[in-house]
């Protein structure tokens, strides 16, 4: 994987668990500039009905709505 940032790809990270955002995010950082979080499935959904994603990384156990809906 080369070194390059991209500023121009959109990033939605869906997790329930605080650590798990917390040791994934620097990861997503050293690559992409604009990443949004959603703390639940129901979260993720609206974030995505609301600006275009273009790469979508999610839980697939989470509550209320999961990751495979």
């Amino acid at each position: 994987m080369s070194n390059e940032i991209y500023t121009d790809i959109n990033v939605l990270l869906v997790e329930d668990d605080e650590k798990t955002i917390e040791e994934f995010l620097p990861f997503l950082q050293r690559y992409f500039i604009n990443i949004d979080i959603a703390v639940d499935g129901e979260e993720g959904l609206e974030k995505s009905q609301k600006k275009k994603y273009d790469i979508i990384i999610t839980d697939i156990v989470m509550p209320k709505i999961d990751g495979i809906e």
